[in-house]
């Protein structure tokens, strides 16, 4: 069997990196497997991208010319919205790989368009990083349930109006994907239910299977050679948080770690509680702790890997 993997990304993001891992691993237990992506990043020869100068300046301009629509909207809020409405001729590309099965990731940023992924023709099971394949565009609805029904009037568009580029959206979907030969895998039962409760899934085949690991990386060790290595106190409670971006993305939960460490600190007064930090760069600035607040009694160390 031949399998094709789109992603917008080859290994930058979180989905990327999930798919790159199922790429690697496939490959490595003699599966045949390629990538096609929007964006490579790597010499690797089993991964796909645009060719030439002129192609790659072209990919790197469709995520800001899918998003111009959004423009109209000026009072909207940040979460991430594609509209993917930008033609891409993708038959051609995927036809070169002559794939028997293909695997979608986040095939956002002006990647893949909702009629080009309507027009591939060979099966295809499609990891649901996020919630863009049952909305009408956001990638992440927070407590809207409009997509249970048609979408319209987006609270993160912030307009009233039914008829909006959700609604839009969410049509395009409904047209141009009913004949698609796909079967949906979410990495959570929690976003497994959420797409089970939409109009556009809702009669789907949804699976749950987590993202998998490396588990002769990422395996139990020594504890206390760990907190040595990392020079946490050997009898303490660690508290570990890890994110990227995450004091943009409300998404990264956050503003529930701050919340958390109040009810830690009255519940384990005498105790001695360690936040420990990981994560992008933004981890390595001290200033970066200013905004969060560390009851008394409770002590914080980063962690830089």
């Amino acid at each position: 069997m031949k399998a094709l993997m789109l992603s917008t990304f080859e290994y930058e993001g979180g989905a990327a990196r999930a798919a790159h891992r199922l790429f690697r691993q496939l490959n490595h237990n003699g599966i045949d497997c390629r990538m096609l992506v929007q964006f490579k990043q790597s010499d690797d020869p089993l991964v796909s991208g645009p060719r030439g100068l002129y192609a790659q300046k072209a990919a790197r301009l469709r995520p800001y010319v899918d998003g111009l629509p959004l423009l109209c909207y000026r009072s909207r809020l940040s979460p991430p919205w594609s509209l993917a409405w930008l033609p891409k001729n993708i038959d051609t590309e995927v036809s070169a790989c002559s794939p028997d099965i293909l695997h979608l990731h986040g095939v956002g940023h002006g990647f893949l368009s909702i009629a080009a992924i309507g027009r591939l023709s060979r099966p295809i099971v499609w990891t649901l990083h996020d919630s863009w394949a049952f909305t009408g565009g956001c990638h992440l609805p927070r407590d809207c349930s409009r997509y249970h029904f048609e979408c319209g009037r987006c609270p993160q568009l912030n307009r009233r109006h039914e008829h909006d580029l959700s609604r839009w959206g969410w049509q395009r979907k409904a047209h141009y994907w009913p004949g698609l030969n796909v079967t949906y895998v979410a990495p959570s039962q929690w976003l497994a239910n959420c797409a089970q409760s939409s109009s556009l899934l809702g009669s789907s085949s949804v699976e749950v299977i987590p993202n998998g690991l490396d588990t002769v990386l990422f395996s139990p060790g020594d504890r206390a050679i760990a907190r040595e290595a990392l020079g946490l106190p050997p009898n303490a409670i660690v508290l570990l948080y890890g994110a990227s971006s995450f004091t943009q993305d409300e998404n990264k939960g956050f503003n529930l770690l701050e919340s958390a460490l109040s009810s830690l600190a009255e519940s384990l007064p005498r105790k001695s509680l360690i936040l420990a930090l990981f994560g992008d760069s933004i981890f390595k600035k001290m200033n970066c702790m200013v905004s969060l607040s560390v009851p008394m009694g409770l002590s914080r160390q980063m962690i830089n890997w």
